[in-house]
């Protein structure tokens, strides 16, 4: 009889181990309370918006270049000198096209002039709504958003009068180079020759061929960058350039450097261009240009630098939260595993709004503190008994 019942209960227990159900060992994390942000990330270039291609304005033979990449120039600087070849400068039909060049140049500094008073006006009637608009909004009679919207008007006028005044500066220059091309071409300093100087201040980013040689009109001499004015530029998906708008916060990273370098959206472009991925895939895509905020330049940015942008579409300062790694489908809807009473997982649905790469937003289903299961898989089942691992495992 003894013996029986140890047959018997040893194989009640061998039954018990093989289909009881196994303890699951998990990673977990906790709904918080945090702010959350949504953005757009993709990669970047530094550039200076305002670069001037300085170019021969006539045949000729220019010396040697002494400028480098990197060199300072101060507006009025010599840059380069074009010395005259006689069969060629004092052609006729040269000289008449430097005539018609002179009043091109003419009509179109006085069409600068006339966006820059245009410009003008607009930047002292947005500083007007503004300096209004932060009178009434501490009286309370306008909401904060409008206030932003006068704000971001604004920046958009600033921004707009100083391409104007760019504009002006090259127009100016082209007069002056145009100028210099009719001077030489009936004769006059013909010995000192044609000389070039630099339209702004700013730095030699680029010098094609430094060799005395003989150019062409129109060909590059050397290209000027205004460092003051250093932006960046991102192409993105067309399904993500939706939701960007000017006036969006953008944190760029990834430079180089230790440091976060916060900037504004100014400008999505209204049309897209097609680009095939690393996969082979066409793509389109969709400019969009970002200032860098006025304190957070940094000298060791410089042009044509590779960054990485993360352009702000949504954010919430008190926001519910849950590991993104929680949450899986079920059904119509989303659904997670919760570490129950007694250690067991039970399975809830959620309602989720917003989300990013490591978070998503819960409108209803769970508290703060909950413990979700990381990437349950087919290993968890309601019911499952668990065991956590020591820590918690951020997604």
């Amino acid at each position: 009889m003894v013996l029986l019942l140890t047959v018997i209960g040893g194989l009640a227990l061998l039954v018990w181990f093989t289909f009881a159900p196994k303890t699951v060992e998990v990673d977990f994390g906790i709904v918080r309370r945090e702010a959350m942000e949504v953005t757009v990330d993709e990669d970047g270039m530094a550039r200076y918006r305002d670069i001037y291609k300085v170019t021969a304005p006539l045949v000729g033979e220019i010396q040697r270049l002494t400028w480098r990449s990197g060199d300072t120039v101060q507006r009025g600087e010599l840059l380069a000198t074009i010395l005259p070849a006689p069969s060629t400068l004092l052609d006729p039909r040269s000289r008449q096209e430097s005539e018609a060049r002179v009043k091109a140049a003419e009509a179109a500094v006085q069409r600068a002039e006339a966006q820059v008073r245009r410009a003008t006006g607009e930047l002292e009637q947005a500083r007007r709504y503004l300096e209004r608009d932060e009178r009434r909004i501490q009286d309370r009679l306008i909401s904060e958003p409008v206030l932003e919207d006068t704000r971001q008007a604004f920046q958009v006028a600033t921004t707009a009068s100083e391409e104007a005044v760019a504009t002006r500066e090259m127009a100016v220059f082209d007069l002056r180079v145009a100028e210099a091309a009719l001077r030489s071409g009936t004769g006059i300093d013909a010995e000192k020759g044609c000389q070039i100087q630099a339209p702004v201040a700013g730095v030699v980013i680029a010098v094609p061929d430094e060799s005395r040689r003989v150019l062409a009109p129109g060909e590059i001499i050397l290209e000027i960058g205004d460092p003051k004015s250093l932006e960046v530029r991102a192409d993105i998906l067309s399904q993500d350039a939706v939701r960007v708008r000017p006036g969006q916060s953008v944190r760029i990273e990834q430079w180089g450097g230790d440091t976060v370098i916060s900037g504004t959206v100014t400008r999505v472009e209204p049309s897209a261009f097609t680009k095939v991925s690393a996969l082979g895939v066409d793509e389109q895509r969709v400019w969009v240009t970002i200032a860098i905020d006025p304190g957070k330049l940094t000298g060791a940015l410089g042009h044509g630098y590779r960054v990485e942008v993360r352009i702000v579409v949504w954010e919430k300062a008190d926001a519910l939260l849950a590991p993104a790694g929680a949450l899986f489908r079920s059904g119509e809807g989303w659904a997670a595993y919760r570490v129950g009473k007694a250690g067991r997982a039970e399975l809830i649905t959620v309602e989720t709004g917003k989300r990013n790469p490591a978070s998503v937003e819960i409108l209803s289903g769970l508290e703060p503190g909950d413990r979700l299961i990381l990437h349950p898989g087919d290993r968890v089942a309601p019911g499952s008994r668990l065991r956590l691992r020591s820590r918690e495992i951020s997604s």
